[in-house]
């Protein structure tokens, strides 16, 4: 990845945009802190503007070029910080945080990112909420820690007129070789087939694949070129991120994951089942392009944020013979496999996003990939960690045949909108669950609001929040170690894993299985009737 890259918008960034534009459902990642120390009072102004001339405030924009990608530019962010004078209490502060996501921050607008505070046990309680098309949780992750202002680079190689003509090249090169390997691969023909013709039969859709293969790669270049024009937004709908690296699964020192992104949208129909246990809907959605499906209103996940020793978290994870990563994915899929009847009845996916952003100086909005990891289904178990430890170990070793898009990405950018709408990947949005580690929070990060935070925590929601029909995914994970403590956050559709309190508990439930005795930032009342 050049710098010629870093100030235009990815397959990824287009497709979150669009989510935004099109769907009125924006994916948000978030920030949370806790002080011990109450914020001084310039504090929080000081970490505003400290943002403000960051990588966070930008906003994309046209080219003047046909063929040319959407550019990032500097803006201001139009959204003061907000300062609460009164208390939050362990009643009211996780009503606060949900009504810090809420606040509107529309794909075009001015309001960039939301920044607040407000007292709380003592010290204060910090939000920091972000549109996901804006930046993954490790670009916030280091937008927050870094020191130096963000400029765009400049000079003719950085023109409309060079990204346009880089852009062509590209496709042309990238598509000869795609070409080669579609002609003789039979999958890869079936899915760009589906992509292309889903309401074809398949004798005609392969054929058209069959054909598509013997084409050259100058015309498919040449025709995305001249289809470009077409393009109202240059956007389509999708899927994006956090970050979880290592070739066994675990994450590196450093807070090496980005928070998982996904717009949670499928164009089609729900084939849910009724579990009779809890007449809950399984609504794992089979989308056909064109369809609506359903017509309920959208769900707003609730949400558990615990702190777990982080030594009793590794010491468990050896002993069941796996690593912190490992230890994390199987939680996640005992949480789907107990509250969600597919999930235990013929197994499931969790969406593992891969961290793509180089150590230092990626300037990308989203660098990641989401990877699908297959799981079995019945019962929650709580023993032997090997399997998913290999198959996630062999999940990342095949990261390479996992893209963004179902075409090379230069000449996806390229294709008229309609097309490069059927061309992404399914990614996250298709799982059931997105499981995101973030390895070691940096101590810039800690200290970034002045007095030092104890816990810091990330979550990310779609708001207003996912329609059970359009979506397949049911719940959102991430974990982030802050010195002593590992921070756990799941934030779940309320139709499968109850109220908020009925999700602090199935949570605390599943760790306790584990071995580990889960700290929550406020606490439950406890269960007075089974919910189930």
């Amino acid at each position: 990845m050049t710098d010629t890259d870093s100030w235009r918008l990815n397959p990824t960034d287009e497709m979150l945009h669009h989510s935004a534009h099109t769907l009125g459902s924006t994916r948000i990642v978030q920030v949370l802190w806790h002080t011990p120390r109450p914020l001084p009072a310039h504090a929080l102004d000081d970490l505003w503007h400290h943002l403000n001339h960051g990588l966070l405030s930008r906003r994309a924009h046209h080219p003047r070029l046909p063929g040319a990608r959407r550019a990032w530019k500097p803006a201001t962010n139009t959204d003061p910080p907000h300062h609460q004078t009164h208390p939050l209490t362990h009643t009211t502060a996780p009503d606060w945080i949900d009504d810090q996501i809420r606040i509107p921050l529309p794909a075009g607008s001015t309001r960039l990112w939301h920044l607040a505070s407000a007292p709380y046990d003592g010290g204060h309680l910090i939000s920091l909420t972000v549109p996901h098309f804006l930046s993954d949780g490790l670009g916030i992750l280091n937008a927050l820690a870094t020191t130096t202002r963000a400029h765009p680079p400049t000079g003719p190689r950085h023109s409309d007129t060079a990204d346009a003509l880089r852009q062509i090249t590209r496709a042309a090169r990238h598509t000869a070789r795609w070409t080669l390997h579609l002609a003789t691969d039979p999958h890869l023909r079936t899915t760009l087939t589906t992509a292309l013709h889903p309401t074809t039969n398949n004798t005609t859709a392969t054929g058209a694949a069959n054909s598509a293969a013997n084409g050259t790669a100058a015309d498919a270049a040449g025709t995305a070129a001249n289809g470009t024009a077409n393009r109202t937004d240059g956007t389509v709908s999708g899927t994006a991120n956090g970050a979880a690296n290592g070739t066994d699964g675990t994450v590196s020192g450093t807070a090496n994951g980005a928070a998982n992104g996904t717009d949670g949208t499928v164009s089609g129909t729900a084939s849910g089942t009724t579990d009779g246990t809890d007449g809950t809907t399984d609504g794992t959605a089979s989308g056909t392009a064109g369809g609506a499906g359903g017509g309920s209103q959208p769900r707003f996940f609730t949400t558990a944020v615990l702190d777990i020793d982080a030594h009793a978290w590794e010491e468990r994870a050896r002993a069941h013979g796996g690593t912190v990563n490992s230890l994390f994915l199987e939680i996640a899929a005992n949480l789907l496999r107990a509250r969600l009847p597919h999930a235990a009845h013929h197994g499931l996916t969790l969406g593992i996003p891969m961290n793509l952003r180089r150590a230092d100086g990626d300037e990308r909005a989203n660098a990641l990939v989401v990877l699908p990891l297959p799981l079995p289904g019945g019962p929650p178990h709580h023993d032997d960690l090997h399997p998913t430890r290999r198959a996630t170990k062999h999940l990342l070793q095949t990261s390479a045949t996992h893209r963004t898009t179902l075409v090379p990405e230069p000449l996806w950018h390229l294709l008229p909108e309609h097309l490069a709408t059927r061309l992404k990947n399914p990614g996250a949005q298709q799982t059931d669950a997105v499981a995101s580690n973030f390895g070691d929070i940096p101590d810039a990060v800690a200290r970034c609001a002045g007095p030092t935070a104890t816990r810091v925590a990330l979550r990310t929601m779609n708001v207003p929040g996912l329609i059970p029909e359009r979506a397949r995914l049911r719940a959102s994970l991430c974990l982030a170690r802050l010195g002593p403590r590992m921070t756990l956050t799941v934030t779940a559709m309320p139709d499968h894993f109850g109220t908020r309190d009925h999700l602090h508990h199935l949570v605390t439930e599943e760790l306790t299985a584990w071995g580990l005795t889960a700290q929550p930032w406020w606490p439950a009342p406890p269960p007075t009737t089974k919910e189930n």
